[in-house]
């Protein structure tokens, strides 16, 4: 149940609050809960919406959502690494 409710909170938080302070919360999510991928799906919102498609010169639409990967797997090692245990 407190899985959902933080689900729509990051909804609410991909339509009100800036790209970067919706993906700081996101990664916060990815250690509170354990196999968060619903943060692919609203990584790949927020570049929908806010997404210009230019990093460095080059057009690519999707660049929260390769960010949220690496960070995705990133915190999946440090889990396993620090031995933290996320909550369900």
């Amino acid at each position: 149940m407190l899985r959902v409710i933080l689900d729509i909170f990051a909804l609410i938080f991909v339509f009100l609050f800036p790209p970067y302070i919706t993906a700081i919360f996101l990664f916060v999510l990815t250690f509170f809960f354990t196999d968060f991928l619903e943060g692919v799906i609203f990584a790949y919102l927020i570049d929908r919406i806010y997404g210009s498609g230019n990093i460095f010169g080059f057009n690519f639409p999707f660049v929260f959502t390769i960010i949220f990967l690496i960070l995705f797997l990133i915190s999946l090692k440090l889990k396993t690494v620090l031995k933290f245990y996320s909550r369900e």
